[in-house]
């Protein structure tokens, strides 16, 4: 059987490229696996730094309730002070 020149080399033109073709996919492949491996420690980061927002969360949910607390007793002490010191009377004259 007789192949020409030009037959042999689409052959050895398709038969190169599906080789790149699947060394290609290779590749993508294998660079996909480094990135799930990248984004599975960038996962452990975030989920450490949600610990840390959650327990600065709950300290601030602590103080704003002693700061509420505070608030009420300083209202408390004003009403106390003004008890003390009255109103002033309209009858007495001022020098």
């Amino acid at each position: 059987m007789y192949m020409s020149g030009e037959l042999i080399a689409v052959i050895g033109l398709g038969v190169t490229m599906l080789t790149a073709l699947a060394g290609g996919f290779g590749w993508v492949v294998h660079r996909i696996d480094r990135v799930e491996s990248r984004i599975d420690r960038v996962d452990a980061k975030v989920d450490r730094v949600d610990a840390r927002i959650d327990r600065v969360d709950a300290r601030i949910d602590t103080l704003s309730d002693k700061i509420d607390a505070l608030g009420g007793e300083l209202t408390e002490l004003k009403v106390e002070v003004a008890r003390w010191t009255g109103p002033k009377s309209p009858f007495i004259a001022a020098r």
